[in-house]
């Protein structure tokens, strides 16, 4: 988007960028690209979803794509409330930039938490 003109440097600082990608915008692979199902495996959300004596089985439903959506809006609606709430908008809360890789990597805290609480 920067290259067209349309990054979140040259927008209107009323506005607040929302950005989805595969692996982020930096490191080895940015470049990449992000499908939902090699992200899931890549976060390791595939291996939580196996059986021991089978490969990992994947869900009914595109994961990564719903946690980097689920992620990412909520992150704009925090952002939103931030304007709301101080009139103005920091600089750090200009863009959020979410991955899917990410997004299956953090969600693969939740279970052995789960698991803690629940003993």
């Amino acid at each position: 988007m920067e290259s067209w003109g349309l990054g979140p440097k040259e927008l209107s600082s009323d506005l607040i960028y929302t950005r989805i990608s595969g692996y982020g915008q930096t490191g080895p692979k940015a470049k990449e690209p992000g499908y939902a199902s090699v992200c899931e495996a890549y976060g390791g959300f595939r291996y939580l979803n196996a059986y021991p004596d089978r490969p990992p089985v994947r869900p009914n439903m595109s994961l990564g794509d719903s946690l980097a959506g689920l992620h990412a809006a909520l992150g704009t609606v925090m952002a939103l409330l931030h304007m709301h709430r101080c009139a103005s908008v920091a600089l750090w809360w200009k863009w959020t930039e979410w991955s899917k890789g990410g997004c299956s990597r953090a969600v693969n805290a939740l279970p052995p938490q789960t698991v803690l609480m629940s003993s």
